[in-house]
């Protein structure tokens, strides 16, 4: 289910939470599964479709099928991590938005990824 727009205001409401009307597909990655499907829940909750991937190579394996138009993830990460990940969607895909996480913040991940 996609939510619909609200009045023509681009939102869409879901139990007292305002959210913009969702894209088709997520593609959410991360390698810590609890985390993975609470995220999951909540997004198919607000109308999203949401395919997990547990790293960056799992994504990239799968993403051309699929075609998602957001992808989360999170930047550390065995295999492939998230700021190899973007590098690689971004040269590949240059229109899936990505959104970068991470539990272990630090300066230089944040000004890799914005580069």
């Amino acid at each position: 289910m996609v939510l619909g727009d609200a009045a023509g205001s681009g939102f869409g409401s879901r139990n007292g939470i305002v959210m913009p009307n969702p894209p088709n597909t997520v593609l959410l990655v991360d390698d810590e599964g609890d985390f993975r499907e609470v995220i999951q829940m909540a997004l198919e909750a607000w109308g999203y479709r949401v395919w997990v991937a547990e790293d960056g190579e799992e994504a990239l394996s799968g993403i051309k099928a699929r075609g998602p138009t957001v992808v989360l993830s999170d930047v550390i990460m065995p295999r492939l991590d998230g700021l190899s990940l973007l590098r690689r969607l971004k040269k590949a895909y240059p229109k899936i938005s990505v959104i970068l996480f991470t539990a272990h913040p630090s300066i230089s991940d944040a000004v890799a990824a914005m580069k």
